[in-house]
């Protein structure tokens, strides 16, 4: 399905255009791997043909209707369950035009604790602010506490529901 987006290109003659593909199949189960050559587990065919790995997806510009340029990226398929709690930590910042964006903000350690304050996984932020606190909790949603802490500043805490088996993905501010 062609997806078409117009929009007015800045004096700055640069544009960042990032589009999400959600297929839909959240709480499916019988993912693999499909390689270009064919290679399929016929248990889960129609899955995998949906979503072959490597499969591209082509891009092209155009500026009244006369073609610029064209170009393609593919997906790489991982799909797994990684339970517990990860997220995003980033700095907010304003533009000088207004525009209000996040900078990624890494070295923050990230602790999950249960609602007794007992520590049940701990993480850090990497160099794009990403943290994950693996920890797979069985039995019915519970409350847990993710206390982020950047580096020299104050520790910032959520509290989430985390479901038996389940990720939760819990984003941080930070000054």
């Amino acid at each position: 399905q062609d997806v078409i987006v117009t929009l007015n290109v800045p004096s700055t003659g640069f544009v960042y255009l990032n589009i999400h593909l959600d297929y839909g199949l959240k709480k499916s189960t019988g993912y693999t791997a499909y390689s270009v050559d064919g290679g399929t587990d016929a248990s889960t065919a129609d899955v995998v043909s949906a979503i072959p790995d490597q499969g591209k997806y082509p891009f092209s510009l155009s500026i009244g209707g006369v073609a610029i340029g064209t170009d393609s990226i593919c997906n790489i398929n991982v799909f797994k369950k990684l339970p517990g709690v990860g997220g995003l930590a980033g700095t907010q910042y304003t533009t000088s035009d207004g525009i209000v964006g996040t900078a990624p903000k890494g070295g923050c350690k990230a602790v999950l604790k249960d609602s007794k304050g007992l520590v049940l996984a701990t993480g850090q932020t990497d160099a794009d602010g990403w943290y994950f606190c693996e920890y797979k909790w069985t039995g019915k949603a519970t409350i847990v506490y993710l206390t982020l802490t950047p580096p020299g500043g104050q520790p910032k805490t959520q509290a989430v529901t985390l479901k038996s088996n389940g990720f939760v993905q819990a984003d941080f501010i930070c000054p």
